[in-house]
């Protein structure tokens, strides 16, 4: 009587862990809810502002920003807490080595580093990136991102995923945004290279064109990415 008593316990067990395994299963087949940012510009957007208060700035007076005034701006608008501030290096650590972490200026680090701290506050987990006619912002973020990461403050957040993707302005007027895999770099900068009258300018293509090119080669056009004329008269979407 005990060893059956004993065997239906083992036997519905048994049933219990298979219905769990199953549940199990049937869960991990849906993905997971991450906030994400499907346009995001970085600094090397040609039109690119890294605070709303100097969106208003004439070029010659942006061009004429220091490296203290984005300090400056950084502390005012409390984006890193003041703890980094208070080691040996100050403000240093957040423009220090621009060389040997891939940036082209102080000015330019510190922008970066500052863009992705915000998407941290925000807790961004996927952006897609959507630079003007450029792709050189792409891997300049993701070391930003794994610069920023380290700090204390963002080590219990996700890491913040980058999607490939370039806004790329048509002679029609119409600014297409694609996306694309880290194979398709190259390509994509060799088209970019061989089809633009320049980066502020945009493509002398029509954007027809360059969707049948970019799709012909497998490059991903996202949804709604078509801004023409007629929908809007603002032609770029603001991160």
């Amino acid at each position: 009587m005990e060893n059956h008593k004993r065997e239906g316990e083992m036997k519905n067990n048994l049933e219990a862990k298979h219905a769990y395994r199953k549940i199990s299963d049937e869960k991990n087949k849906f993905g997971s809810y991450r906030k994400t940012l499907f346009h995001v510009h970085t600094p090397e957007s040609h039109d690119y502002r890294l605070f709303k208060r100097w969106k208003e700035l004439p070029e010659n007076d942006w061009n004429n920003l220091t490296i203290d005034d984005y300090i400056e701006e950084v502390r005012n608008q409390k984006i890193f807490p003041n703890e980094l501030f208070k080691t040996d290096k100050h403000e240093k650590i957040l423009y220090e080595n621009y060389l040997d972490s891939g940036f082209d200026s102080e000015i330019e680090k510190i922008s970066f580093l500052t863009l992705v701290q915000n998407l941290y506050n925000e807790n961004i987990s996927v952006v897609v990136v959507s630079d003007h006619n450029t792709i050189l912002g792409i891997k300049k973020l993701k070391t930003a991102i794994k610069l920023v990461s380290e700090l204390s403050q963002n080590k219990c957040k996700e890491y913040i995923e980058v999607i490939n993707g370039v806004e790329i302005s048509c002679a029609d007027r119409v600014h297409v945004l694609i996306a694309f895999p880290d194979n398709k770099f190259k390509t994509m900068q060799d088209w970019l290279d061989y089809n633009l009258v320049s980066v502020n300018e945009g493509s002398f293509k029509s954007s027809l064109e360059i969707l049948d090119t970019l799709i012909f080669i497998s490059i991903i056009l996202l949804p709604n990415s078509l801004q023409t004329s007629l929908v809007s008269k603002k032609y770029s979407l603001r991160s």
